[in-house]
Protein backbone atom coordinates (compact mmCIF):
# COMPACT_ATOMS: atom_id res chain seq x y z
CA UNK A 1 0.00 0.00 0.00
CA UNK A 2 1.39 3.41 -0.53
CA UNK A 3 2.15 5.00 2.77
CA UNK A 4 1.12 8.54 1.40
CA UNK A 5 -2.33 7.62 0.58
CA UNK A 6 -2.56 5.60 3.87
CA UNK A 7 -1.48 8.36 5.50
CA UNK A 8 -3.66 11.07 4.02
CA UNK A 9 -6.68 8.30 5.27
CA UNK A 10 -5.53 8.49 8.91
CA UNK A 11 -5.08 12.31 8.53
CA UNK A 12 -8.74 12.68 7.32
CA UNK A 13 -9.98 9.68 10.17
CA UNK A 14 -8.61 11.96 12.66
CA UNK A 15 -9.92 15.14 11.62
CA UNK A 16 -13.71 13.46 11.22
CA UNK A 17 -13.49 12.27 14.91
CA UNK A 18 -12.20 16.02 16.36
CA UNK A 19 -14.98 17.53 14.32
CA UNK A 20 -17.67 15.04 15.06
CA UNK A 21 -16.86 14.90 18.90
CA UNK A 22 -16.31 18.85 18.63
CA UNK A 23 -20.02 19.19 17.19
CA UNK A 24 -21.42 16.60 19.89
CA UNK A 25 -19.86 19.05 22.46
CA UNK A 26 -21.14 22.06 20.97
CA UNK A 27 -24.81 20.47 20.32
CA UNK A 28 -25.00 20.59 24.45
CA UNK A 29 -23.70 23.70 24.99
CA UNK A 30 -26.27 26.63 26.97
CA UNK A 31 -23.98 29.74 25.71
CA UNK A 32 -21.34 31.95 23.50
CA UNK A 33 -19.06 31.13 26.40
CA UNK A 34 -19.30 27.55 26.15
CA UNK A 35 -19.20 27.78 22.88
CA UNK A 36 -15.84 29.62 22.37
CA UNK A 37 -14.15 27.09 24.90
CA UNK A 38 -14.66 24.29 22.72
CA UNK A 39 -13.90 26.15 19.60
CA UNK A 40 -10.83 27.46 21.13
CA UNK A 41 -10.08 24.16 22.30
CA UNK A 42 -10.25 22.33 18.83
CA UNK A 43 -8.19 24.87 16.83
CA UNK A 44 -5.68 24.42 19.58
CA UNK A 45 -6.20 20.76 18.75
CA UNK A 46 -6.05 20.99 15.19
CA UNK A 47 -3.46 23.36 15.28
CA UNK A 48 -1.21 20.69 17.59
CA UNK A 49 -2.60 18.28 14.89
CA UNK A 50 -1.42 20.05 12.19
CA UNK A 51 2.58 21.06 13.28
CA UNK A 52 5.50 19.06 11.44
CA UNK A 53 6.93 16.31 13.69
CA UNK A 54 9.98 16.94 15.79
Amino acid sequence: MDETRRAGRVRVRVLTTVIGGAARELGDCVGEREVREIVDEVCGILIHLSAPPG
